[in-house]
């Protein structure tokens, strides 16, 4: 699964609401975990520093399975 984020360069808000691309069978498409998933990775760049969100790596281990 991987998040696609379109992000205003100015404000660092996210322009709209994420889209979470997956490879394969996905039966969940259509379904309330996928807009769930999507205000999740919403939620986590607009809780995160400017810095934060301009660093892969930082961003990476918010978004990692624990």
């Amino acid at each position: 699964m991987l998040p696609i984020i379109a992000i205003i360069k100015n404000s660092g808000r996210a322009e709209a609401l994420p889209e979470i691309v997956s490879r394969g069978s996905c039966p969940w498409r259509g379904n309330d975990l996928l807009r769930d998933a999507r205000l999740l990775v919403l939620k986590t760049i607009e809780g995160s520093t400017a810095e934060e969100r301009g660093d892969w790596g930082v961003m990476q281990e918010k978004f990692a399975p624990t």
